[in-house]
């Protein structure tokens, strides 16, 4: 198995190609750690849980953005192309900088502002709410969002989806002044191209969540029933 890593440090883009040996079940995580402890040290990336659970270790594999802890080296043949993910500043090699979705998730107000009574909620809208909850704060959504390589204003599928649960908890004291930040950050420029959910290593569907959200706002008063922006490239 051979794996051709893009590694982007300061102007330069250096290209390195490396033979892992193949095993069962070794993931592109495993294949990047063979290089580093067997070839390579100089290399850097990212890896923490090494479950698909902290969402750290996001590459672009021959071309397709994947947790590389999540993925088998066999599903790519013979040969992989290992590059940072779009979109991020690249710090160094495969590693990018994720304040900038820390700062969506700002700009979005993605946290809750509790009423007095904290109740549990009922099960059953706890399912409706759930796929909000598995968004493991990755970013391979925001990688691949159009509407994000022309207007860093937008908020990102990432903090939208993030933000739908807190929304609609009855335990948000107030819904509208998040609803307000969501309208704030472009979120009916989304273009429902579905690269989002089709990037989603949780199947949060980001997209979809979107979709409920600005429905929820057209409720509120807030949007305008199907109303786009469009950035001149629709």
């Amino acid at each position: 198995m051979e794996l051709e890593l893009v590694l982007k440090r300061g102007d330069r883009e250096i290209i390195k190609v490396f033979s892992v040996p193949s095993s069962s079940h070794m993931t592109l995580l495993d294949a990047l750690w063979y290089i580093k402890e067997n070839a390579d040290p100089t290399i850097s990336f990212r890896s923490m849980c090494r479950a698909g659970v902290c969402g750290t270790c996001g590459v672009k594999a021959n071309g397709k953005p994947v947790l590389a802890c999540s993925v088998d080296i066999s599903s790519f043949g013979g040969r992989v192309r290992v590059e940072p993910l779009d979109g991020l500043r690249v710090i160094r090699d495969l590693v990018v900088d994720h304040e900038a979705l820390v700062e969506r998730l700002r700009r979005n107000r993605v946290w809750m502002v509790p009423t007095s009574e904290n109740k549990p909620l009922p099960p059953s809208l706890f399912r409706r709410l759930e796929r909000g909850y598995e968004c493991i704060m990755c970013g391979l959504c925001d990688s691949v969002c159009p509407v994000l390589i022309q207007n860093n204003s937008f908020g990102g599928p990432m903090a939208f989806a993030k933000a739908y649960p807190i929304l609609l908890d009855p335990r948000n004291k107030d819904p509208r002044w998040q609803a307000l930040a969501l309208k704030e950050n472009l979120i009916n420029a989304c273009t429902h191209c579905k690269n989002c959910s089709l990037a989603c290593p949780k199947s949060v569907m980001p997209e979809a969540l979107i979709s409920l959200e600005e429905n929820y706002l057209v409720s509120l008063g807030l949007l305008e029933k199907n109303r786009q922006e469009d950035f001149g490239f629709l």
